[in-house]
């Protein structure tokens, strides 16, 4: 395995299948994933600036919408970051990107909640909606240069081969917090909360018909990403996931196909849910993997057919993935 400054080059690691010759899907890679990737700390990957992340291998970035204005921010306290706006984040990956055209494909996560910033006190649902609507506008705008020159993951390619994607981004949104706004009436919950996407974007029926927000979602190629939700002891289910739902039957009346990748954020190795399904990609950074689970063990009982985790080493101790070593170009240099 090849290092840079004694960091470990990540390896891409692909599932069985791709030992017999056959292409390997988006939806079927185990990429490595940066959490909170814009912070300047020593903590795992975050002492490297977004290029010598992605020249490590890394192949998922997270970045927190703070406020409407477009800031990333993970909160008051004012740490250090490689980078501060929505655009200028996505200026430094498109360096990047277009230094290295024959990369694998970019996952960029974006998460958010229902607050504007430093805004204090308890919204209203309407107040609360207004927010969440206000940071995917400051997202739409920041990436539209990037989907006017195609280099955007669309819908349709979103379960292609790597291959077939090299150079390209895809953008997904999930909700930060695993308890939900509004809907928090169950024993255990934690008070960290934020308001599904799902009902702030008027997606779901139960909420009213399909909005330009769906069409916008689709238009911009913005995939949103359903989270966790618990162990569903409880019976609630996350409104994110009946909301990418909506999105995947409108995406199907409009082009007659409504098979599109899903990435689910993941908040535990024990979490479980019955909505996952074989084509989903997990995203994960608790560590560390329970003694005695790994990673094909934690696949087939959720049915998901890929995984994205901070962790090379853990990535690269499971015996059933076939290894291939990243060819990405010459490393990234200050």
């Amino acid at each position: 395995m090849k290092t840079i400054g004694g960091v470990f080059i990540a390896l891409f690691l692909f599932t069985v299948p791709a030992l017999a010759g056959n292409p390997v899907l988006l939806p079927e890679s185990r990429l490595l994933y940066s959490h909170n990737s814009y912070l300047a700390t020593d903590k795992r990957w975050q002492g490297m600036h977004l290029a010598q992340q992605l020249s490590a291998g890394i192949r998922i970035l997270e970045l927190d919408i703070w406020d409407r204005a477009g800031r990333i921010a993970h909160d008051e306290k004012g740490e250090r970051q490689h980078c501060y706006w929505i655009a200028e984040c996505l200026a430094q990956v498109d360096r990047w990107s277009q230094a290295h055209p024959d990369h694998s494909p970019i996952i960029l996560l974006f998460e958010l909640t229902h607050t504007d910033g430093k805004a204090g006190g308890e919204p209203s649902m309407a107040k609360a909606a207004e927010v969440v609507r206000g940071k995917i506008d400051a997202l739409f705008e920041a990436i539209n240069p990037l989907s006017g020159s195609q280099r955007i993951v669309t819908y349709t390619q979103s379960t292609q081969p790597l291959a077939s994607l090299r150079g390209k981004l895809l953008i997904g949104v999930y909700r930060k917090f695993n308890t939900q706004l509004f809907r928090a009436d169950y024993p255990g919950a934690s008070p960290r909360q934020s308001l599904a996407i799902s009902d702030a974007l008027d997606l779901l029926p139960e909420t009213g018909s399909d909005t330009d927000y769906a069409a916008e979602m689709i238009r911009h190629s913005v995939l949103l990403a359903p989270r966790w939700l618990g162990k569903d002891s409880h019976g609630i289910t996350d409104r994110d996931w009946l909301g990418e739902q909506a999105l995947r039957r409108r995406f199907a009346s409009l082009w007659g196909n409504g098979d599109i990748l899903r990435l689910v954020k993941q908040d535990d190795w024990s979490y479980r849910s019955p909505h996952s399904q074989p084509g989903d990609l997990l995203i994960a950074h608790f560590l560390p993997q329970p003694q005695g689970v790994n990673i094909d063990q934690i696949l087939e009982e959720t049915q998901a057919s890929g995984l994205g985790i901070d962790s090379a080493t853990t990535l690269g101790s499971e015996p059933a993935t076939a290894l291939q070593a990243v060819s990405e170009l010459p490393a990234y240099r200050d």
